[in-house]
C-alpha cells in the first residue's frame, strides 16, 4: 500500500496543479475565522485579578457539531513567557459546551503542601481554575466515593480512569502551577494573574467506535460522559488499531470533489470514524468573559484558525515553504503537509529543491495520529508541534510556518479617547513566541523541546550561542519586538513615541514600551484628547554569521491585538469594552518574491 501511495500521489497532484480546476483563486490557506469556528482557539489574555484589578475570567468552549464528539486539549500560558501552567482535556459530547473560571484564591501560606515543597511560593498569588462542567475531569482522592471513570470496570485504557470522575459530579478547583514561574526562566518576572489559552482540537468521533476488542461505544448527542471517556482517554494509536487510521483526503478533481491519498472519491465509508485532518469534524468556538464582581464586564471571542484541504493551489504559486537556495543553501524550512514524493539532494534534507519546493498544506492539522494528553506529567502540546503530516514517509511534521502566516502583522490600527474619565489601553499577544526559543549553553535559560520554525542551527552553533540569545527571529535574540505608536489627533495632526508604558507582569508594573514580552497590556502615551494610532511592530531576520539562517519568510510578527476602552472612576475601572484591532496581516495565497 505504501508502494502504491506513492505512485498515485504525484500523478494526482500533479493533475490538480496543472489544471487549477476547482479550487477558488481567493482561498486562503490556514487563517483567522471570519466567523469564530476552527480547529485550534487562541485567547490573547486572561487576567486574575492583575494589578488588584478585580479581574477574573470566565470561559466558554463549544463543540458547533452535533453528530460529531471532539477531544480537546485547553494549555494556560503564562505572560512573560508562556510558561504552562495548566493543561487539561475536554471532553465534549456533541453540540456540548464547557464553561470554566479563572480567578485568585487568596495567596499561598506556610500550610499549603506548595509551599512545603518550595518556599518561594509563601505569599504568593494563587490563581485557580474552578469548572462544575461534565466536560472537564475531576480528580478522585482516597477515602472518597464518587463514581469513578472506571466505576463498573474498564475493559479499555484509561490512565486515570479509577481515579477521576467528573466536574458536574465532584466540582474542579485546582491551583495553577505557581513553582513553574517560581523556578524556570524569569523566575521573579513571571505572573500567573495574566496569561494567554489555548485550545486545541485534537481530534472529532462520529457513529460507532470500538474501544476495545469486546466493547463499542456510540457517539451521539447526550450521550453519558462516562462512555465518551471510553474513547478519548484510549491512545490514538490504539483507537487506530482498532479502528483503522482515517484516510487523509489530498486534493480534488476536476469537479471539485475531494480524492483521497488511495485516489477514491472522499470521504466515503471507509474514510474513518476518528479524524484529525478533516477540518469540517472539529469547529470549536468560544468566548472570554472578564469581570469585576457586578461592577464591570468585557469579553471577546476566541481567535479560531481554520482552514481547508489544498485551498491555496490556484496558479501552482501561491505562499509556499522556502527552499535551500532560498536559504543561502542552509536547508529548507520544513512543510506542513509534503505533497510531491522526489528525490531530493543530500545537502538539501528532506524539504524540497530549490527548483521544487512545497506548497502549503491549508489546513491546522493534518496529522493522522495525533494526539494529547493532559494533566501532571503530561507531555507538553505546543501550537503548530506535530500538526502536519508526510504522507509519502508517514511521519509527524511541523506546521508553525503556516500557522504564523496566519497571525503575521506589521500594523495594527484603532481608534482611542484620553480624557480624565474615557481611557483606551492596547492588549498585543505574540501567542508563538515560546515556538523561537533556541536550545542555549549550560545555563539552561531556555531549552525547547519542539522544532524552532525559522532558526536552523548549523556547524553546532546552536548549542553554544550566548546565553542573552534565547529567541530566534522574527523576534530580537532576547525575545522582544520593537514598536512605535503614530498618534493622530482628530485633525490629522501626527506625533510618533517608541516609548511608554506596559504592565507585563515583570517584577516592576513599569516597562519602557520596547521590551513587549508575550502578553501586553499596554497603556499607550497617547499625545491628544481622543484620535486614531496606528502601532506598528519592527520584526528582525536572522544573521548567518551567528549560526541561523534567514528568519521566517512572513511580513511581520505573529501577532493578536485589541484595545480596551473604559471610564476610569473613583470607584475603579467601569463600562468597559474590548474591541480587536484591525490589522494589516500578511498577504495569503500570493506568490512569494
Amino acid at each position: 500500500m505504501k508502494n502504491l501511495k506513492k505512485k498515485l500521489l504525484p500523478s494526482v497532484m500533479a493533475a490538480a496543479l496543472a489544471t487549477g480546476v476547482g479550487f477558488s483563486t481567493g482561498a486562503q490557506a490556514i487563517h483567522l475565522a471570519e466567523d469564530g469556528i476552527g480547529q485550534v482557539l487562541m485567547g490573547p489574555f486572561y487576567m486574575a485579578n492583575y494589578m488588584s484589578t478585580g479581574y477574573d475570567t470566565h470561559l466558554t468552549v463549544v463543540n458547533t457539531r452535533t453528530d460529531v464528539a471532539v477531544k480537546a486539549k485547553v494549555v494556560l500560558r503564562s505572560a512573560t513567557n508562556s510558561t504552562e501552567v495548566l493543561d487539561f482535556i475536554l471532553y465534549l459530547t456533541p453540540g456540548d459546551v464547557w464553561r470554566g473560571r479563572i480567578y485568585q484564591d487568596g495567596f499561598y501560606t506556610a500550610t499549603d503542601p506548595e509551599v512545603v515543597r518550595n518556599s518561594a511560593l509563601l505569599g504568593k498569588p494563587k490563581v485557580v481554575l474552578y469548572s462544575n462542567d461534565d466536560s472537564i475531569k475531576s480528580p478522585v482522592v482516597s477515602g472518597e466515593t464518587y463514581p469513578t471513570i472506571c466505576s463498573s470496570g474498564c475493559t479499555y485504557s484509561s490512565p486515570d480512569g479509577a481515579r477521576a470522575t467528573f466536574g458536574s459530579i465532584k466540582p474542579v478547583k485546582v491551583n495553577l502551577f505557581t513553582d513553574r514561574i517560581i523556578n524556570g526562566l524569569n523566575a521573579g518576572t513571571e505572573t500567573l494573574q495574566m496569561g494567554h489559552i489555548e485550545v486545541i482540537g485534537v481530534y472529532g468521533v462520529k457513529g460507532v467506535v470500538r474501544v476495545s476488542t469486546t466493547e463499542t461505544v456510540v457517539v451521539e448527542r447526550t450521550m453519558s460522559k462516562f462512555n465518551l471517556a471510553k474513547i478519548l482517554d484510549t491512545s490514538r494509536e490504539r483507537l487506530n488499531e482498532l479502528n483503522g487510521r482515517e484516510v487523509i483526503a489530498v486534493t480534488r478533481d476536476e469537479a471539485g470533489n475531494l480524492i483521497d491519498e488511495n485516489g477514491a472519491l472522499y470521504p466515503n465509508v471507509n474514510s474513518g470514524n476518528i479524524r484529525t485532518s478533516d477540518p469540517t469534524w472539529v469547529r470549536l468556538t468560544g468566548d472570554v468573559t472578564l469581570r469585576i464582581g457586578d461592577v464591570d464586564r468585557m469579553g471577546y471571542p476566541f481567535y479560531a484558525l481554520a482552514g481547508e484541504v489544498w485551498d491555496n493551489v490556484p496558479g501552482g504559486d501561491t505562499i509556499r515553504y522556502t527552499t535551500g537556495a532560498e536559504n543561502n543553501g542552509f536547508g529548507a524550512i520544513r512543510p506542513g503537509f509534503l505533497r510531491e514524493p522526489e528525490v531530493v539532494s543530500p545537502f538539501l534534507g528532506f524539504y524540497g529543491t530549490a527548483t521544487r519546493p512545497y506548497l502549503f498544506d491549508g489546513r491546522v492539522l493534518s496529522n493522522p495520529n495525533f494526539d494529547a494528553v493532559g494533566g501532571l506529567n503530561a507531555p507538553e502540546t505546543a501550537v503548530g508541534f506535530q500538526f502536519g503530516y508526510d504522507l509519502v514517509r508517514g511521519t509527524e511534521i511541523d506546521n508553525l510556518l503556516e500557522i504564523e502566516h496566519a497571525l503575521a502583522l506589521r500594523n495594527v490600527y484603532g481608534s482611542y479617547e484620553n480624557t480624565d474619565v474615557e481611557k483606551t489601553s492596547v492588549v498585543v499577544t505574540f501567542p508563538t513566541r515560546y515556538r523561537h526559543r533556541v536550545n542555549v549553553n549550560a545555563a539552561n535559560l531556555a531549552v525547547n523541546e519542539f522544532n524552532n520554525p525559522c532558526a536552523i542551527p548549523i556547524d553546532g552553533e546552536g548549542t553554544t550561542v550566548a546565553t542573552e540569545r534565547v529567541y530566534s527571529p522574527p523576534f530580537r535574540w532576547s525575545g522582544l519586538i520593537s514598536p512605535s505608536i503614530s498618534s493622530y489627533d482628530n485633525s490629522e495632526n501626527l506625533v510618533v513615541t517608541n516609548e511608554g508604558t506596559v504592565f507585563s507582569g515583570g517584577a516592576l508594573p513599569e516597562r519602557t514600551f520596547i521590551n513587549l514580552v508575550e502578553v501586553n497590556y499596554v497603556s499607550a502615551p497617547w499625545e491628544f484628547n481622543s484620535g486614531w494610532f496606528d502601532m506598528s511592530f519592527n520584526p528582525i531576520s536572522g544573521m548567518k554569521n551567528d549560526g541561523y539562517v534567514p528568519g521566517c519568510n512572513y511580513n511581520g510578527v505573529p501577532a493578536l491585538a485589541m484595545s480596551h476602552k473604559f471610564f476610569a472612576l473613583t470607584s475603579g475601572i467601569g463600562s468597559s469594552l474590548l474591541t480587536p484591532l484591525a490589522h494589516n496581516p500578511d498577504v495569503v495565497n500570493r506568490p512569494w518574491p
